[in-house]
């Protein structure tokens, strides 16, 4: 089976709404992974609520391999899921429990706003993309913005545990979502996604029995604890990124793409629904600063690319318009005279 890939000819406007019906609805799907956290930490160790998503999540992930036939990634595959694993099997679930437990789910979303930049950024730094000016005052802009909401909200004191923790899972998931782009490119998400998985299993299932051997036991874990657990196993994981491929390709990705920058404010909104956490309006101010930045800076990288792509691509018609020294005609021949 063939996974799910963009239409290159264009999706008409009935396939564009119906399309970003399903995009919209893996966005939310995604966004509920915060408040979810909160109430499987109601009953599980954080460590347990980290490592024990991707125990869950595995069989469903070695199903679609075994179905796909791809089971094993190739060689040239290894180091980017290394670093898929680091990002998004260790660092981000650990990070993001640790961040929802000392602080707030509604607080975490707020910071959380600022991972496309961090990806940008990285993105940048390993040389695999190329940014102007805009771009970075942009940036500055959103990262001062979480600076201002962290240190003003503790009373101009040092960042409470909960944001720092929310700052180291921005950094290692957006390590781990910039080497699943470069899989993604050649291997499709579905068995980018799979293989993080899988390949992941084996420390988090060593660190699951760890756990549970140093004396934490799964009694008296209450039900809600039990369905924050499985959603973010399941849901967060896995499930939310099928709808969210599919709106891909038939919506296409610079329209459904878009739908991501409103994360941040359903997770604020779902964690007071879910949650009953408080919802202030600096919460708010902030989270649209953010996205502001946000889509400032990318439209600065959209312009980048599309300027270099045109250079190259008026490089290339001049060069093929003039014959190179090797194959241009000399003069007329004086018969060696």
């Amino acid at each position: 089976m063939n996974e799910i890939s963009p239409n290159t000819a264009g999706p008409d406007a009935s396939e564009r709404f119906v399309g970003v019906g399903y995009g919209l609805f893996g966005v939310l799907l995604t966004s509920v992974t915060l408040p979810a956290t909160a109430l499987a930490l109601l009953g599980f160790h954080p460590m347990m609520a980290a490592f024990g998503r991707t125990v869950l999540v595995f069989p469903l992930a070695l199903g679609y391999l075994l179905w796909v036939g791809s089971l094993l990634p190739p060689r040239s595959a290894y180091f980017d899921i290394a670093i898929l694993i680091s990002g998004n099997v260790l660092g981000f679930p650990v990070f993001a429990a640790l961040a929802v437990q000392h602080g707030s789910a509604a607080n975490s979303a707020v910071i959380l706003g600022l991972m496309p930049i961090t990806m940008a950024l990285i993105s940048v730094f390993t040389g695999t993309e190329r940014v102007g000016w805009s771009f970075w005052l942009w940036a500055v802009l959103g990262a001062a913005s979480i600076v201002a909401f962290s240190v003003l909200r503790g009373g101009f004191g040092t960042p409470s545990p909960g944001d720092v923790f929310s700052l180291l899972s921005v950094v290692t998931g957006s390590f781990g979502l910039v080497s699943g782009s470069i899989l993604t490119r050649t291997h499709g998400p579905m068995r980018t996604i799979s293989w993080g998985v899988v390949c992941g299993f084996p420390i988090a299932l060593t660190a699951v029995v760890v756990h549970l051997t140093i004396g934490h036991t799964m009694s008296d874990i209450p039900v809600v604890a039990w369905v924050g657990m499985v959603y973010v196993s399941l849901a967060s994981s896995f499930l939310a990124f099928i709808p969210w491929n599919i709106g891909l390709a038939r919506g296409g990705a610079s329209k459904v793409g878009q739908l991501q920058l409103a994360q941040p404010i359903l997770t604020l909104f779902l964690s007071v629904l879910i949650l009953g956490e408080e919802l202030t309006a600096w919460m708010v101010v902030v989270s649209l600063m953010v996205m502001v930045c946000v889509v400032c800076a990318g439209r600065s990288r959209l312009r980048i690319v599309w300027t270099a792509r045109t250079s190259s691509r008026r490089a290339e018609r001049h060069h093929a318009r003039v014959p190179s020294p090797q194959t241009a005609p000399g003069p007329p021949s004086t018969g060696g005279r």
